[in-house]
């Protein structure tokens, strides 16, 4: 990564925004990390459940918010007995019991009363590059309530759901057609999660899980500026969307192209953009600090 952001020397650093970025304690470390430990993005978080936020380290690249993002108004915060299950949509207990194991992860604990912020009024946040949000069935308010801020965003990673685990839970289709509005179209399946049905016995749930082809629960969809609107975009928004998409997935033909635009522009030579094929073909961009 390092190699990266050495040849395109970008002007600014990346500006992620994190929404529900609580540490889940299962060693997953977020995708764009290697960019703010090379120093080239500065990362802002959002958590609202206490007991989640105080785990979280401020740093001079990290910081963190103890907000809930939504349209603006009250809300409720369900907290579940799995913190990584917490929404503002309260549970829904029949879809859950569906699933093995879910009802349990589900089972609520607590609520808080909490007042939410839209993204366009937090005067915290000038700009949004890239942002990753995974708040249980929360996206599509935080989209609407930061239309004007992610208007220029480059990159989102989405937890998107295929099953409704939360009562009026957007769809993934859902989720699409908001970000579709805001310039922004699907690019990859990040991950997909796959759980057993409740009723396989406990002999056969590993095997279920390894080898079903479904069902799928959720997973994590990227999205990116839409590929028609790349020669139009500045300088510097090549340069960042090269370095996110070389850091949060494996997208060579995506890179070259960018690369191939700021080649135009003057920005790289002809011995820089074969470098930097050659370092992201190699794999030294994905998960490479």
């Amino acid at each position: 990564m390092k190699d990266l952001i050495a040849l395109l020397q970008p002007e600014r650093r990346i500006e992620i925004v994190d929404v529900g970025a609580a540490d889940l304690e299962h060693g997953q470390k977020p995708p764009y990390m290697p960019l703010v430990q090379a120093g080239a993005a500065r990362v802002t978080g959002f958590e609202p459940n206490p007991d989640e936020f105080a785990k979280l380290p401020q740093t001079e690249n990290r910081r963190y918010l103890p907000y809930a993002l939504g349209q603006g108004g009250q809300a409720q915060l369900y907290i579940t007995q799995t913190p990584g299950f917490c929404s503002t949509l309260a549970p829904n207990a029949d879809v859950a019991a569906l699933i093995h194991g879910f009802s349990g992860h589900m089972a609520l604990r607590d609520r808080l009363g909490v007042d939410t912020q839209r993204l366009d009024d937090l005067d915290q946040i000038a700009a949004v590059d890239f942002l990753k949000i995974d708040i249980q069935g929360g996206e599509t308010a935080v989209f609407t309530g930061g239309q004007a801020k992610l208007a220029r965003c480059l990159a989102v990673q989405t937890e998107v759901a295929f099953w409704p685990f939360y009562e009026n839970q957007p769809s993934f289709a859902d989720q699409d057609r908001a970000l579709q509005a805001l310039g922004l179209q699907f690019f990859a399946m990040q991950s997909v999660n796959r759980f057993p049905l409740a009723g396989v016995p406990p002999r056969l749930r590993r095997q279920s899980r390894r080898r079903d082809a479904g069902p799928w629960v959720d997973g994590d969809a990227l999205y990116i500026r839409q590929i028609a609107q790349w020669p139009g975009l500045s300088t510097s928004e090549l340069q960042h969307l090269l370095l996110l998409l070389a850091c949060v997935t494996t997208a060579l033909s995506a890179v070259c192209y960018l690369a191939d635009l700021l080649q135009a522009r003057g920005a790289l030579g002809a011995a820089e953009v074969r470098q930097l094929q050659d370092i992201v073909a190699a794999g030294g961009g994905a998960g490479a600090a």
